[in-house]
Formats: C-alpha cells, sequence, structure tokens
C-alpha cells in the first residue's frame, strides 16, 4: 500500500443525530491519533478562541475541516472574531 493522503474531507448530513453522536466523535478521534490530515475547526474553537482573547481566525479554504459552518460563523460573529480563508 502506498503512503497516500486526502486534501478534502466532505460529507453530508452533518445535522442530524448520528452525526452529532458517531460522524463528529468518529472524525474528532482520528484527527487526534493524527489520522486526519486537515485541520479541525468547530464551535469549541471559537470558544477556545474567546477565552484566548484570540481576533481572528485563519483558515486554509478546502484543507480544513468545519464542523457545521454555519454554527461556527454565528458564534465567531457573536464573539466578534473574524474568519479569513485563503
Amino acid at each position: 500500500m502506498t503512503d497516500s493522503h486526502s486534501d478534502a474531507l466532505v460529507f453530508f448530513g452533518a445535522t442530524g443525530d448520528l452525526a452529532y453522536k458517531k460522524i463528529f466523535p468518529a472524525l474528532q478521534a482520528l484527527q487526534k491519533r493524527g489520522h486526519l490530515d486537515v485541520p479541525v475547526v468547530g464551535v469549541a474553537t471559537i470558544d477556545a478562541m474567546v477565552e484566548a482573547s484570540a481576533t481572528c481566525l485563519a483558515i486554509e479554504a478546502g484543507r480544513t475541516l468545519m464542523f457545521d459552518p454555519a454554527a461556527i460563523l454565528a458564534a465567531a460573529d457573536t464573539a466578534g472574531i473574524a474568519v479569513v480563508a485563503r
């Protein structure tokens, strides 16, 4: 087997109960073990940024896995955090 990686992970239906109970925890476990080779951003990222007094989140478009982008952007907007994609 060759050592290869993907540039993106795309999945649909991420608002359902199954996503929150099974898919998100599985993806988070993969990322923590270093098996998911893309940055992962969720609402908890915004919470951590608020605690750190951060004001801007820069992400690489097409190379960042965002859990529930609408909720992330809403939380960032409420917190006064700019989200910039390159």
